[in-house]
């Protein structure tokens, strides 16, 4: 074997085993090949844990039988005992009706268990279809696109083109450069967010996001108020990471006030984190809506939207070692709230 490549298998920080590939001959690994069977590697860890899961749900089933059964016996067995006494039956009868109850219920919350562990694994099945897509779509699209965008920004520079053909050409430019992002949203979801971790400073993080999406928020007429507290410790992670995370909430919130509004975004240390608020003044998510957010492929917007946008955040502010929750209502706007240990040799600074 000459050539070798590695991947960890984990899942909810626990390395469960090493997925490894051999060459029987000299070959470097290209970042599409890394980028792939990393991917196969989640997929793979999350394919182990989810055998782990279903183990343990028979182990439960088969217990909690063997539990009815016996408890059972024992009911009859008192009730044959007690059948001449008829206050003691009374009695018995009362409690083989709490047992039943009981049963019941552990038979409502298993098969209510059974069915989110189905669902569970079906999204997995989907999600390790996207794995296994993403890499090959990325190969095939992302250089035809390229070149097909060369070409248009080229003739939209044309002085002699008339301004309805260009207008047409924007058009083809703009529809270019979402397919891109769809891709990249694929790639994004399907590889692991794992890598490398260092200290930095929200306010820059904050700041500069806020920049790479100030077009888009001039376009729809969204005005920015920005609030950091200052002296704020730094946290440990991935800057272009947690860049990505407020970049995609930005545009979530101008998408949610097609007729302008206001964006505020609030960082501050607060009971020993690292505190993030990004609310919006648009229509709201309704309250049935709100739980399934998250969950991939899940998405409002039918026409244009992918599903994985707020399913990568959370797994980045996860990642992270996070949490990220929402509050809305219908008509009242829309406010994520992301939270972040702050690093073990600082301290608290303030609370706006």
């Amino acid at each position: 074997m000459v050539s070798y490549l590695g991947a960890p298998l984990t899942i909810q920080g626990e390395v469960l085993g090493i997925l490894c590939l051999y060459t029987r001959e000299e070959h470097e690994f290209t970042k599409e090949e890394i980028d792939s069977f990393s991917s196969l590697a989640v997929q793979a860890a999350i394919a182990i844990h989810n055998s782990q899961l279903y183990e343990r749900l028979k182990e439960q089933t088969t217990e909690l039988e063997k539990a009815r059964d016996d408890l059972e016996s024992r009911v009859q067995k008192r009730t044959s005992d007690l059948a001449k006494a008829n206050e003691v039956l009374k009695a018995e009868i009362n409690e083989r009706k709490l047992v039943e109850e009981r049963l019941r219920d552990s038979e409502s919350q298993l098969a209510a268990f059974a069915g989110e562990l189905e669902e569970h694994l079906i999204a997995n099945d989907r999600l390790i279809s996207v794995g296994e897509l993403s890499a090959s779509l990325a190969h095939e699209f992302n250089n035809p696109l390229q070149i097909i965008l060369g070409f248009v920004q080229n003739l939209v520079q044309d002085e002699n083109l008339p301004e309805s053909e260009r207008q047409d050409l924007r058009i083809v430019e703009d529809e270019a450069r979402r397919c891109r992002g769809i891709i990249r949203n694929l790639l994004d979801f399907a590889r692991p967010t794992g890598g490398e971790r260092v200290p930095f400073g929200i306010d820059a993080i904050v700041l500069d996001s806020i920049k790479l999406v100030q077009g888009y928020l001039d376009k729809f007429n969204v005005t920015a108020e920005v609030s950091i507290s200052p002296n704020l410790p730094n946290i440990r992670g991935d800057p272009q990471h947690l860049k990505q995370v407020l970049i995609n909430l930005f545009f979530n919130a101008v998408d949610a006030m097609p007729g302008g509004g206001t964006l505020y975004v609030r960082a501050a240390a607060e009971n020993g984190d690292l505190a993030i608020a990004v609310a919006d003044t648009g229509q709201g998510i309704d309250a049935e809506i709100l739980p399934q957010i998250f969950r991939p492929f899940f998405t409002t917007k039918k026409k244009r939207g992918t599903g994985l946008g707020l399913s990568v955040c959370d797994r980045i502010i996860r990642a992270h070692g996070g949490s990220i929750r929402v509050e809305s209502s219908r008509g009242s706007g829309t406010t994520f709230l992301l939270r972040f240990p702050l690093m073990e040799d600082q301290h608290n600074v303030g609370v706006s």
